[in-house]
């Protein structure tokens, strides 16, 4: 049995929060490893809260989904994001971060839904490999 396995009624219960869980590579590959799984809260500084699970420079890219459900999934920050890509529009943010907490702020319903019973809670971090 995974150790990271939550039961959905808890995820349910856990309003104001959003699961999240690391991969090595795209959850869907049946060798995907994972690397770390923990809470983060809407009350905290989202950046932060992921950054703790696995530095903003290692993130390949960073999905949310309904849990378990990786095939189906909308992307919140892309690697290009990340590394600040000009090509990509990111030179309006000097700052790689300035640009995620832009996407995160953006994107927020993905990440925390307003309505309690949508089950997207759950966001998974994409290692770079």
């Amino acid at each position: 049995m995974n150790r990271f396995w939550v039961d959905p009624a808890v995820l349910t219960a856990a309003s104001g929060s959003c699961y999240v869980e690391v991969y090595d590579k795209y959850p869907d590959d049946n060798t995907a490893v994972l690397l770390k799984a923990n809470y983060i809260s809407e009350a905290g500084d989202t950046l932060a809260q992921l950054c703790a699970l696995l530095p903003l420079e290692e993130w390949d890219e960073v999905l949310s989904c309904k849990l378990g459900q990786f095939w189906s999934c909308t992307l919140i920050v892309a690697r290009s994001d990340i590394d600040n890509d000009p090509k990509t529009g990111a030179r309006a943010y000097p700052d790689p971060r300035t640009r995620v907490r832009s996407k995160f702020a953006n994107l927020r319903c993905y990440i925390f839904p307003d309505d309690p019973h949508e089950a997207r809670k759950q966001l998974v971090i994409v290692r770079r490999s």
